[in-house]
């Protein structure tokens, strides 16, 4: 059994992920593999989603470990870029996504298992950093390839 997930982000396209053909098929390898085909703002926010639904207190505090390790790694990521730019504008651009991740690594530190409900007023300001994050998560990088373009006199 072969399965595909297709996403769409807004006017780039299409990107698509297919389940490896040698692989089990279970809830969690499919739900892993939509998770995958998100960008960073909508993954952090499904998975904070699963994290409401186990019943046991370990797994929640488990599942909260894994997104606290993979918000690491996305600002990990992202000052790597930041650092390794030599253009001005997208160090700038850069700079932006970084202070919305802190905001949203700051909420996401104070949350406890317990406030993974709907009327905990911690998860509410941890949703509306990863939303604001989101507005502000997409770079426009349309500008490196006019930079890098020759004028006409120096061709």
């Amino acid at each position: 059994m072969i399965i595909m997930y297709v996403s769409w982000h807004g006017s780039a396209g299409g990107d698509s992920r297919a389940f490896p053909s040698g692989e089990r098929v279970s809830a969690s390898g499919v739900a892993a593999l939509a998770l995958r085909s998100l960008r960073a703002p909508r993954r952090l926010r499904a998975r904070l989603a699963l994290c409401r639904l186990p019943r046991a207190l370990s797994e929640k505090k488990a599942c909260l470990k894994d997104v606290k390790e993979h918000l690491v790694s996305i600002i990990g990521r992202n000052l790597k870029y930041w650092r390794e730019s030599s253009n001005e504008m997208l160090r700038d651009l850069l700079y932006k996504r970084l202070q919305h991740l802190h905001q949203v690594s700051l909420h996401l530190h104070l949350i406890h298992i317990t406030d993974l409900r709907e009327t905990s007023c911690k998860q509410k300001l941890l949703l509306q950093s990863l939303e604001n994050m989101s507005k502000h998560w997409d770079i426009d990088v349309s500008f490196l390839r006019k930079s890098t373009i020759p004028p006409e006199t120096m061709r």
